[in-house]
């Protein structure tokens, strides 16, 4: 049974789900369930379809960040974070701290006070 080894072949994938052959989702150490894309068949050598597990991560996880990235600025912050995977929260998140974080360094030219503004507004 490979279910066991998916902690060591993935980063905090702990299970896959099946239908038949097909591979619908997969969960998380947390017990987060994220359904792929598109069905992936569980046929032939092992490492084989494992790849294309790997390939429908990253297919699912992209298209999951590109509409919490796009939402970040849309919706409240808690309703954000409720309405997306903890991956996706915790990715988009640093994303934007650190874009937010370069702005203000770089507008630390016409206002000197930028980065400190900018540490204040995140102690609150």
């Amino acid at each position: 049974m490979i279910q066991q080894h998916l902690k060591t072949c993935f980063d905090n994938l702990v299970k896959l789900e099946f239908a038949d052959i097909d591979i619908i989702a997969m969960y998380s150490n947390e017990g987060e369930k994220i359904n792929f894309l598109k069905g992936l068949k569980a046929r032939g050598q092992v490492e084989q379809w494992l790849d294309s597990v790997q390939g429908g991560m990253r297919d699912t996880l992209y298209k999951l960040m590109k509409t919490g990235l796009s939402d970040y600025g849309t919706q409240e912050r808690k309703n954000w974070v409720l309405s997306h995977f903890g991956q996706v929260v915790a990715t988009i998140a640093q994303i934007q701290w650190c874009s937010s974080t370069e702005f203000a360094i770089n507008d630390m030219s016409t206002n000197p006070f930028a980065l400190q503004e900018w540490y204040e507004a995140n102690e609150t």
